[in-house]
């Protein structure tokens, strides 16, 4: 924080995950609290958030978050269940912040070259299997779609990897030269592929 008591949004979004904050945080913060933050153009031109007023409900010590209560309970079925929790840090709950985080799903959210590995092999997988099915004596239509749902649904679920990938707001997303790149490496090598038989 400078010493105006500003935060470049650019910063924040970079720690909003360490910070316990949601996607939308800019919004909503502003919003729930308009008496102690405000959106502000800081020197460099960025857009910045500003401290106006303090409010000592924001601080939670080591023993205040020890004091919290969380009542867990296990079902017959063996599945633990929330029935009490107090309200975190900047009034969000438990469930509302385990339904942003998305804990089901893969958590990355930088460049990870395993998941852009994954991704190439399943684009260049589909490729692959329907010049096969194509160009087969016999087409067995039925396994290529299975396998074209399959690395469909399984691409569609790298979403916060993608998310992630997005990088800052205002300039073309990474994802986008990504994506185009491997696209065109597979349609280069599959029309190599047609034209050498």
């Amino acid at each position: 924080m400078t010493g105006e008591k500003t935060v470049p949004f650019q910063s924040l979004y970079n720690l909003k995950w360490d910070l316990g904050l949601l996607d939308d945080f800019d919004r909503n913060l502003i919003r729930k609290y308009p008496d102690c933050f405000r959106v502000v153009k800081g020197s460099n031109g960025l857009a910045c958030l500003k401290l106006l007023k303090w409010d000592d409900e924001f601080v939670v010590s080591a023993l205040q978050r020890g004091d919290e209560t969380v009542d867990l309970s296990v079902s017959g079925n063996g599945e633990t269940e929330l029935r009490k929790f107090k309200r975190g840090k900047m009034g969000i709950d438990l469930e509302e912040w385990k339904r942003n985080e998305q804990f089901w799903l893969i958590g990355g959210t930088s460049a990870h070259l395993a998941a852009v590995l994954q991704g190439l092999l399943k684009v260049i997988a589909i490729a692959v299997g329907v010049s096969r099915t194509i160009y087969s004596i016999i087409p067995q239509w039925s396994r290529l779609l299975g396998g074209v749902f399959f690395s469909f649904w399984d691409l569609a679920h790298l979403y916060p990897f993608a998310k992630g990938l997005m990088g800052r707001r205002g300039r073309t997303p990474t994802i986008v030269f990504v994506w185009s790149g491997l696209i065109a490496i597979t349609i280069s090598l599959l029309w190599i592929a047609i034209e050498m038989n």
